[in-house]
């Protein structure tokens, strides 16, 4: 196992973004789980082959297009329509096939040691619990994958609530349900929280529910989205470190 390096020797902001809107005392901090604390490799390749894969093997239908298969990522509860326009009239059929496929690639990627542990995330959640900041896990990813997944890197024990929604792919993000109810687990006020992830659906799931965005940009990992934010307010940050140059936290207690 590689070193872990030194909170001084991670990437810092030189300024706070000035505006009313960025909470100044945050006393929960939720975060997404996939390409936010672990990396998967080739992440687009990964999940758009377990698309072809159901599509085509599990469905014997046609390979939709390259852009409506990007789009179900983004759809929210109008996965169902996009999935009938496929020829697929049971969603939760596919979504249970999906799954299915992603738990048995998911564990081969951990017995192979190809999930990455960013560097920077127990540092990040160390210092939180030192702070005792209420934390929680808001993924698309269910929990029969993304505890598992929690258990091989040692971080369960950082994070008083996970939800996993791939099971309920109806409050999935970025619908808000999910975030929500992380917050009501962790007993904290949306005002005083922040949603932590990679994505243009974790930052819109953070906005829907009242919680300040804040997107981190991984390298290797391609972004998308990008225009469906125009107007909405969030914070970019390039590692997690940097949360602690914009955000003041205060224990609840």
């Amino acid at each position: 196992m590689s070193k872990l390096p030194k909170f001084s020797e991670l990437s810092v902001l030189s300024e706070i973004p000035e505006s009313s809107n960025i909470p100044k005392r945050i006393q929960c901090v939720l975060f997404d789980l996939d390409n936010t604390l672990v990396g998967i490799p080739n992440t687009y390749s990964y999940f758009d082959t377990i698309i072809q894969e159901v599509v085509e093997q599990d469905f014997h239908l046609s390979l939709p297009s390259k852009e409506t298969r990007d789009f179900l990522w983004r759809s929210g509860k109008n996965f169902i329509e996009i999935l009938a326009q496929w020829g697929i009239q049971n969603p939760h059929q596919f979504w249970e096939y999906f799954d299915k496929r992603d738990g048995i690639k998911r564990q081969d990627l951990i017995s192979k040691g190809q999930l990455i542990l960013y560097s920077d995330v127990i540092p990040t959640l160390t210092r939180l619990q030192q702070q005792k900041i209420p934390m929680g896990i808001v993924t698309n990813t269910p929990n029969f994958i993304a505890l598992p997944e929690l258990e091989h890197f040692h971080l369960k024990s950082f994070f008083g609530t996970v939800i996993g929604l791939g099971d309920d792919q109806e409050k999935a993000k970025p619908e808000p349900d999910g975030v929500f109810e992380a917050l009501n687990d962790l007993n904290a006020q949306p005002e005083n929280a922040i949603f932590v992830g990679d994505s243009s659906v974790d930052v819109l799931a953070a906005r829907n529910a009242g919680v300040y965005p804040v997107r981190i940009s991984r390298k290797n990992k391609r972004s998308s989205g990008s225009k469906r934010l125009q107007g909405i307010q969030y914070s970019k940050i390039d590692g997690l470190i940097d949360l602690f140059s914009l955000f003041h936290f205060v224990s609840i207690d």
